[in-house]
């Protein structure tokens, strides 16, 4: 059900917003969901330089937010088209921080490996869009399969699902929630530079934030590598 949500309200919110903006969004509110998470579960404490990171990360967000309401986009968005958008990727990011935390405890207490919950985490997802794909083609006429945009689209799902969805699972058995979910949010960076190279933002509000939403992750990344012991911003009662 998280791996739907997160899919599902993530691709959503691309047919409605910049991709900057919505990777933006979604991959901040990841570190968010997984402080939170650990937080009710008494796994991190609340004065330290982690939480610091999150909301440093988070004020990045919301000014994003207000400046992408306030600016015009790439692309002319309908307010009201926005809006749900801006809505729907912050659900996605909730949803994708909490399977990321999820992930990393049932890793933790049964040691299984990569594939174990890959292989068993997507049949939800593959009934809803497979019913979805059956209610938009009821109807229409079904013309011959083109082998050359068949080949493309298997090549796009092997390079923007498989590789990464893998890579991601393995990384966080490897490294743990945590840190995964600090790491990740640099792939707004990526999307503002196809964004910036194909058609530019009039405005250089937005992209600035985007930038500063990485450097952010950035600052809470390195506050991670160090030791637990200088993670406290109150001194340690003896």
């Amino acid at each position: 059900m998280l791996t739907v949500a997160a899919w599902y309200f993530m691709f959503l919110a691309l047919q409605r917003i910049e991709a900057s903006v919505e990777s933006a969004i979604y991959q901040g509110c990841v570190p968010i969901a997984v402080l939170v998470c650990g937080l009710f579960a008494g796994q991190a404490s609340f004065w330290s330089l982690r939480t610091l990171g999150c909301i440093l990360i988070s004020l990045c967000l919301f000014s994003l937010v207000a400046a992408r309401v306030a600016t015009e986009g790439v692309i002319a968005i309908e307010m009201s088209r926005l809006y749900s958008g801006i809505a729907l990727a912050t659900i996605a990011g909730i949803a994708g921080g909490v399977y990321v935390y999820w992930s990393a405890q049932v890793v933790k207490k049964i040691q299984c490996k990569t594939l174990d919950i890959l292989c068993n985490r997507f049949y939800l997802l593959i009934v809803l869009t497979g019913a979805v794909g059956l209610s938009q083609s009821l109807g229409t006429t079904l013309h011959a399969i083109d082998l050359m945009l068949l080949g493309r689209l298997v090549l796009l799902s092997l390079v923007s699902v498989v590789i990464p969805v893998f890579t991601l699972q393995h990384a966080i058995v490897v490294l743990g929630a945590p840190r995964v979910s600090i790491i990740v949010p640099s792939v707004p960076a990526l999307a503002l530079l196809v964004e910036q190279s194909f058609v530019g933002w009039p405005s250089p509000l937005v992209p600035s934030l985007i930038v500063a939403t990485c450097v952010a992750v950035l600052f809470s990344n390195a506050w991670m590598s160090m030791r637990p012991t200088n993670h406290a911003l109150s001194s340690a009662k003896p």
